[in-house]
């Protein structure tokens, strides 16, 4: 009888540690599973980004993860979860350069260590070339007016122009060229690309593609009409600023004059 109750003994506690095993398989089965779909997910490849695109991140999809996106000025955005949500977060539908910097990706799911990732969006000028024939150093003058063309002697780019921005003037024998780029370009170096010439001539950050343009020549101040593109590049380290048939108007005793112009000025 004793050996028959400790053989009863033992089965009994055979047969609880069978049991819990049992429930602690099945249940670490499907936490794994969730946990490994996890490890796998990440910000999928970005294409570059240019002034007034959209920016949207996208990541790799899965119905269990709980996706959570910030970025600068404060953007954040949740999705994920539940099956058919778009894993995709739209940051803006109009990028300024503003919105470049570090965007990360925080994906949940419970029971697991979240996941992070990161992408640095860095937001670019639109780029391109003058379509027009130019000559270096040289604005030529289509105009109502009798007026010489101007040709340059020399350039100076100051950093802390009027107004607080950077600026760039051209000197020629018979009057100057002026150009201000909002102040956003005082702490970073002029971007080759397409600035947009403006009336303003403050230094918002959301305008840092802009350029105010004017130009003395002939006793008129001739100001640039808004809206037309200005062509930055760099030759060999230097910058070159370009343009083509950009419309001025101008006034001098009271009476109105108008001008086309094409200019490239290229820094000494």
């Amino acid at each position: 009888m004793k050996f028959r109750s400790m053989y009863l003994l033992l089965s009994a506690v055979t047969l609880t540690v069978t049991i819990i095993g049992c429930s602690s398989s099945d249940g670490g089965s499907s936490d794994n599973a969730n946990c490994d779909e996890l490890a796998g997910i990440h910000i999928l490849p970005l294409a570059p980004v240019y002034i007034g695109a959209e920016i949207t991140l996208n990541a790799t999809p899965s119905d269990n993860v709980v996706y959570h996106w910030t970025g600068p000025l404060g953007w954040e955005a949740y999705n994920g979860g539940l099956p058919g949500i778009n894993t995709s977060a739209t940051v803006t539908g109009e990028a300024k350069i503003k919105h470049s910097g570090w965007y990360y990706l925080q994906a949940s799911v419970e029971g697991c260590e979240d996941r992070i990732d990161s992408v640095y969006v860095d937001v670019k000028l639109n780029q391109g070339v003058p379509t027009c024939s130019l000559i270096d150093n040289k604005a030529t003058f289509n105009t109502n007016v009798t007026l010489g063309n101007q040709t340059f002697y020399g350039s100076y780019y100051n950093a802390n122009g009027v107004g607080g921005g950077y600026e760039v003037t051209a000197n020629s024998s018979n009057g100057d060229m002026y150009l201000y780029f909002p102040s956003y370009w005082q702490t970073h170096p002029l971007a080759d690309g397409i600035y947009y010439t403006t009336d303003d001539n403050s230094s918002n950050i959301d305008t840092v593609d802009r350029v105010y343009l004017w130009d003395v020549n002939g006793n008129i101040s001739w100001h640039a009409t808004a809206g037309y593109p200005v062509y930055v590049s760099h030759v060999a380290g230097k910058i070159r600023i370009a343009f083509c048939s950009i419309p001025f108007s101008g006034s001098f005793n009271g009476n109105p004059y108008t001008a086309t112009i094409n200019c490239q000025i290229t820094q000494p």
